[in-house]
């Protein structure tokens, strides 16, 4: 109960105060709001002029570099490193530099205009107390050598860099572009004069004469490899009269069965006569017509007619060995004419032989000349198939580069203007609605704060707990007059 009693003391003396110190905080806030409305007067107005630019994917965004193997676009959307290389860019000094000198310096440097009435002369003279006093400042420290001398040219491009604002927006592929000056206009030509030099750099940055170059050498060499490989190609070809390996290649190995089955026919023909046809007898080496006759028979046409000749002498000596010996004369020169016509078809088959092998290996030598080709062929290929490629994709970048060039020529990249620079209607500072709006709770809270230091200094008794407040003094009670 104590403690709300001395709260309900202590508002009651805190809403005295307020109503006996109604006039002087009325004062401090009319003051404050006074002195913040002539403050307001006499401040510069800054004109801020924005803009926006886009940067887009195009053609900068999808150059594939030179050692780049396979020829497809790369594009992974624009980059937060191409954004703030662009912010870099709009930054640069020697953008602003030249931006300025195309303005022209002497526009930042206008006279006042004279004032005519009361508050334009307050603020005429105020600013110009102002421009003195800094011009004195400055002339100071550059005597002190605190501060090096500034032109004209360097001060404007100066305060052109403190107050050109570049930034991206949030997370797209937009730049916005800020400047503030006094004069919305020349903030507008400004700012327009830096959109154009940034867009002529921009395209003078991603121009690269060299690439055309750099693809027709390459396109030009692989050119040449293609028709030596070409070349060779058809001199191999000619060389060993190659048409189509496979049919050839079939029609040799046709050729090697039927040989190989003619061959095997003759060595089991062979092997089934008697191996005692190496030593014909004494009658080979008299009687030397029939081996003449003998051998001309056997060169004729058909063998069979000696097989026949043969298997008539054996049938003939069967029925004679029912009447003569074994021994007789008759019968052995039966035997010594078989042995000699034996001996002839041993002897042709080997002459057959010795052709129908020669022929094989003829055959396994063209065959592996054709393998051998075969392989340098698929060789060749393989390079011409990849030297066509990279021909091919070359030929497409050639193409691309020259196309490039050809927009470098004509000016255009892969940025737009989303939003031109305008002047504005109305100056972002000083915000002067916002400071009167402001000046009145800060002008109430003053006028409050100083009401209760004056309250706080006054010795004046007025209410019970300043007499308690003094020792030796009692408080009695009070009375009503």
């Amino acid at each position: 109960m104590k403690q709300n009693s001395e709260q309900t003391v202590l508002w009651q003396d805190f809403r005295r105060m307020l109503i006996g110190s109604r006039r002087l905080i009325l004062t401090v806030l009319l003051t404050t709001v006074f002195s913040v409305y002539i403050l307001m007067q006499l401040l510069t107005e800054v004109y801020e002029v924005k803009a926006k630019v886009l940067v887009k994917l195009g053609r900068e965004n999808v150059e594939v570099p030179v050692t780049v193997n396979k020829g497809g676009v790369i594009s992974s959307g624009v980059r937060m490193e191409e954004i703030n290389s662009e912010v870099l860019l709009l930054t640069s000094r020697g953008l602003i530099e030249k931006a300025a000198d195309k303005v022209g310096i002497e526009r930042f440097f206008v006279e006042m205009p004279t004032p005519t009435t009361t508050v334009e002369k307050v603020r005429f003279y105020f600013k110009m107390g102002l421009r003195i006093s800094k011009q004195q400042l400055n002339n100071l420290l550059i005597t002190l050598q605190l501060k090096e001398p500034e032109s004209d040219r360097e001060k404007v491009i100066a305060g052109l860099q403190g107050s050109l604002k570049v930034g991206r927006e949030k997370n797209s592929n937009v730049i916005s572009i800020s400047l503030k000056l006094p004069d919305p206009d020349l903030a507008t030509d400004v700012l327009n004069q830096l959109l154009d030099l940034y867009h002529d750099r921009h395209v003078d940055v991603h121009k690269d004469t060299s690439v055309v170059d750099i693809f027709s050498t390459r396109s030009m060499a692989l050119g040449k490899q293609i028709y030596a490989l070409e070349s060779e190609r058809a001199e191999l070809r000619n060389s060993l009269n190659l048409t189509s390996i496979d049919e050839e290649r079939d029609l040799l190995l046709n050729r090697v069965q039927r040989l190989q089955d003619m061959i095997a026919s003759l060595t089991r023909e062979k092997a089934l006569l008697p191996k005692t046809l190496s030593f014909v007898g004494p009658y080979q080496s008299t009687d030397k017509s029939l081996t003449a006759s003998s051998s001309q028979e056997f060169s004729s046409p058909s063998v069979e007619v000696v097989k026949d000749r043969i298997a008539a002498l054996q049938m003939d000596r069967a029925s004679r060995l029912r009447q003569y010996d074994a021994s007789a004369q008759l019968i052995t020169d039966i035997d010594a004419e078989i042995a000699q016509l034996e001996a002839l078809v041993a002897e042709g088959i080997n002459r057959r032989l010795g052709p129908l092998q020669s022929q094989v290996q003829d055959i396994y030598h063209r065959l592996e000349e054709l393998n051998n080709a075969e392989d340098k062929i698929a060789t060749i290929e393989r390079e011409r198939s990849w030297m066509v490629e990279r021909y091919l994709v070359y030929s497409k970048r050639l193409e691309e580069a020259k196309v490039s060039q050809d927009l470098d020529l004509r000016r255009v990249a892969n940025i737009a203007i989303l939003t031109y620079p305008q002047p504005p209607s109305q100056p972002v500072y000083p915000p002067k609605l916002k400071m009167l709006i402001l000046s009145l709770p800060i002008g109430l809270l003053l006028g409050i704060g100083l009401a209760l230091l004056l309250d706080y200094l006054n010795d004046t008794i007025r209410s019970r707990r300043d007499i308690e407040s003094i020792q030796g003094l009692t408080y009695l009670g009070r009375f009503q007059v």
